[in-house]
């Protein structure tokens, strides 16, 4: 496609709107700088109000060839440039201020973005300062077409006569997702059929919760209230807490709380060396505590009673009796609390070579099922392993539990097989702000692929979300609460809320979508797999597809009990957009065709079919 070049007359335009407002450098700078062909450089401004971006302007004191500028999120390394969210048109650069409007705009929240430009002339002379502790982060960069990720970077202490214009907008109304249970509504329970997780009447509830595994270990109360009222406005209803918080986790070594309170009286966890039955009566005050926090915002606690990796000796070291009466005491302590569903585990590599630590993780189950029938039981194992892998624990296991750094779907399906049947639960999966696998980076196109496979494929839909900064509350937890992560958590809730999911069956036979759905891989990355995950009631009510690339599916619409109902759903901003021709006669098969990019300009959609 040819490049758009425009004239000074355009790109001279400015603001007019009298209430707008700058981020960035909008003063001239006294420090000569040129050149810069070949990189593509970004500097960092913050944003105090929820805000509109209209435009962005850079300071040049001698033009020369061509320009253009950007605007990238924060996802990067360490805060750094991530994410492309808008760019302007290729610009001639005059003297002065240079003001180009963005070809899209964007709303955007309080928080650090990257004001970034590129050239292809190094005659192109500006202006830079070294003040207020702004700095510059650069690549290497053709010019042409911004990336949609930065990459990596190098630092600079410098920064530019470099601003945004923004028009002040009232923040996105948060999601409006099923109404959060009251915690009369738990504990969760199996459905008989053991494929789907109910509240305490039986009435569907899928468990769609965060991980903030270290909160024991980092937060006092107030804080765990901050964080809860937050999560809670999203339709999160759960939260995976570790009973005992290490350094693995980014603890204390020795597990104390904040304000210094031990988990146990006769065990030193530093060491690994005592016995876990002898929970601190103090500390298991502080969890009471917070499990009253989460019931008054309609949240349940997956409580992790022990962390494989983060001790990989002390249950080992304290005895399978002694375990035995640690989980037994757990059990008698909450078999009647109603916002709790057990977990053990967490990255337990060993389980398979070191049988000792299985036997007692399995002697802790057996103790809290012996004295608590009434909750829950997961297991997190270690990336595509799954509940049903561990023979030795799996009799005390109530939750298919699944585990995945790729596309979610094949462990969810192959879980889905075994026998006895389990409700399927993605326990953990690509974090917001990380790239666990190495091949995922952490843009909100790959959290809701992940996310929606396990809404789509049938054999979920229950999963845990987590946060870079709120798994272990490092410095800066507070401001990066409402992102857009957390926000299409609570476009998945709405969703949910919009289709009787209960009764979806993965379609793994292709007799629902019977040609487009792409190729299913074990192997293929988030980003690269084009699978499209397919689920159907059996009574002909309801199909939902959700196609990670875009694309064309061809639907049997013969397999619906009468006329068919189609809509496509926008999974990065929760709305349904209707389909021409729709309802269609329940009869042959039709192709159907995704809008275009969703509203963040994604190419995934979600197909949603129902039949009165």
């Amino acid at each position: 496609m040819r490049k758009m070049i425009l004239s000074a007359c355009w790109f001279c335009f400015l603001l007019s709107t009298s209430n707008a407002l700058t981020i960035g450098e909008t003063s001239v700078l006294s420090i000569a700088d040129s050149g810069n062909n070949g990189l593509l450089c970004s500097q960092s401004a913050s944003l105090s109000t929820t805000a509109t971006l209209q435009s962005l302007s850079f300071y040049v004191t001698n033009p020369s060839g061509r320009f253009q500028m950007a605007l990238y999120d924060s996802t990067g390394s360490n805060r750094g440039p991530g994410k492309l969210l808008a760019q302007t048109a290729q610009i001639a650069p005059v003297a002065g201020w240079n003001t180009a409007a963005v070809l899209r705009q964007v709303t955007l929240s309080p928080g650090t973005y990257w004001l970034a430009y590129e050239t292809n002339d190094n005659n192109l002379a500006f202006l830079k300062g070294q003040t207020g502790g702004t700095h510059i982060d650069y690549k290497s960069q053709s010019f042409g077409a911004f990336p949609s990720r930065f990459g990596s970077f190098t630092t600079d202490p410098y920064h530019w006569s470099f601003y945004a214009t923004l028009s002040p907008a009232s923040p996105t109304p948060t999601p409006s997702p099923t109404p959060t249970p009251s915690p009369t509504q738990f504990p969760f329970k199996s459905d008989p059929t053991g494929r789907f997780t109910t509240d305490a009447n039986g009435n569907p509830l899928p468990i769609i919760g965060d991980s903030p595994q270290a909160m024991l270990g980092t937060l006092l109360e107030p804080d765990m209230d901050i964080y809860m009222a937050n999560r809670a406005k999203y339709g999160i209803n759960a939260l995976w807490v570790t009973f005992t918080v290490t350094s693995y986790i980014n603890g204390p070594a020795n597990g104390a709380t904040p304000d210094g309170i031990l988990p146990f009286t006769a065990a030193d966890l530093g060491a690994q060396t005592g016995n876990i039955n002898s929970i601190n009566p103090a500390y298991l005050q502080r969890v009471d505590d917070m499990i009253a926090i989460a019931a008054k915002y309609g949240l349940s606690i997956v409580l992790d009673v022990y962390d494989t990796s983060g001790l990989p000796s002390l249950a080992v070291n304290t005895g399978n009796a002694n375990c035995y009466a640690y989980g037994q005491s757990l059990g008698n302590h909450y078999k009647n609390t109603p916002n709790l569903i057990w977990m053990i585990g967490n990255d337990f590599w060993t389980f398979q070579t070191n049988p000792a630590l299985n036997a007692a993780m399995a002697r802790i189950m057996a103790g809290i099922k012996a004295s608590d029938p009434n909750h829950l039981f997961a297991i997190e194992i270690v990336p595509n392993v799954d509940a049903h892998d561990d023979t030795v624990t799996l009799p005390y296991t109530t939750l298919g539990s699944t585990y995945a750094y790729g596309p979610p779907y094949p462990e969810l399906l192959r879980e889905y097989a075994q026998s006895p049947a389990l409700p399927g639960f993605l326990i953990e999966g690509n974090y917001e702000g990380e790239n666990n696998a190495g091949s995922t980076p952490p843009t909100d196109l790959n959290l809701r692929r992940q996310e929606y496979w396990t809404a789509t494929c049938g054999a979920g839909p229950s999963q845990l979300y987590g946060n870079h900064y709120t798994w272990d509350f490092i410095p800066g937890w507070q401001q990066n609460l409402d992102t857009s992560g957390s926000a299409q958590l609570g476009y998945l809730v709405q969703f949910l809320s919009s289709v009787a999911w209960q009764t979806l069956v993965p379609d793994t036979s292709h007799n629902w979508v019977v040609s487009g759905y792409g190729t299913y891989s074990t192997s293929d990355s988030i980003p690269q797999d084009t699978y499209v995950t397919t689920s159907a009631a059996v009574n002909g009510s309801l199909m939902v597809a959700y196609l990670p690339q875009g694309g064309s599916v061809t639907v049997n619409l013969s397999k619906f009990r009468g006329p068919v109902t189609l809509q496509w759903f926008d999974p990065s901003n929760g709305t349904y957009h209707s389909i021409i021709g729709s309802p269609f006669s329940n009869s042959g098969t039709q192709v159907f065709t995704t809008p275009g990019n969703n509203s963040e300009g994604d190419p995934d959609w979600v197909l949603r079919a129902t039949s009165p």
